[in-house]
């Protein structure tokens, strides 16, 4: 299925929900990052967000992921971008990162903590970063009170069991951390940056025998038609923190 995944979203500039737009404003909402040590960006995938943090902080980025098209992806993206110099790649997952611990000025993780689960990563990022460092990452949440039972039973064949902001923000908390800024993704983020693209990559592939790629369209057919009924009862909420 991973082999599937990629083939289907090859091409795609974003393999998640998310903009450059957002990714600029967590950046302005940053507090001022230790003078020394690295800027992890774990789960980069393909490179949208790490080149817009390579490109804006003006040091260099450490990008991981555990899938090396991806990486290779983001490489070629970087040299076009004219930041092959700043941006270096690791295979490595986000829950161990290889990284020596008090070495990070800032970790970055747009919609790939899920991948490791929120708890996870935040106590092993922990250790990682120097005093005064600062996490920035997306995960989804429930908004309001309704959970539609359509949504959730597709959501949790998917997705780790979801929480609301609030008991996500007790979690960080408990972890160590004290939070800087936060803000939900606008709808824009969904439909514009990342559902759209999702459209075209099933369609050329609607006709191919391969039973797991098959089941990729069917699960996206599915997303599709979850986020236009139920999109507003969920999305990816921006998290920044620093290490208390």
């Amino acid at each position: 299925m991973e082999q599937a995944y990629a083939t289907v979203f090859a091409g795609m500039t974003r393999q998640g929900p998310g903009s450059e737009r957002s990714t600029r404003k967590a950046l302005s909402l940053l507090p001022p990052l230790p003078d020394t040590g690295t800027v992890l960006d774990l789960g980069c995938g393909t490179g949208a967000s790490t080149l817009v943090v390579a490109d804006v902080l003006d040091r260099p980025v450490l990008a991981s992921d555990v899938n090396p098209a991806s990486l290779e992806t983001l490489h070629q993206r970087a040299r076009t971008a004219g930041l092959k110099n700043r941006i270096t790649t690791s295979i490595a997952s986000a829950d161990a990162t290889g990284q020596p611990d008090d070495s990070a000025a800032l970790i970055w993780c747009e919609g790939a903590i899920f991948t490791v689960g929120v708890e996870a990563g935040l106590k092993h990022w922990h250790s990682l970063l120097k005093r005064g460092g600062v996490v920035a990452f997306t995960e989804m949440c429930w908004f309001g009170t309704e959970r539609p039972a359509d949504a959730a039973a597709f959501l949790l064949g998917c997705y780790p069991p979801m929480t609301d902001a609030a008991s996500l923000l007790s979690l960080c908390f408990a972890c160590g951390y004290r939070l800087e800024a936060m803000f939900a993704l606008p709808e824009a983020d969904w439909w514009d940056e990342y559902l759209a693209q999702i459209v075209p990559a099933i369609e050329r592939y609607r006709g191919n025998p391969d039973p797991d790629i098959q089941s990729v369209i069917a699960i996206c057919d599915q997303e599709l038609d979850i986020c236009r009924r139920f999109g507003a009862a969920y999305g990816y909420v921006f998290v920044i923190l620093s290490k208390v």
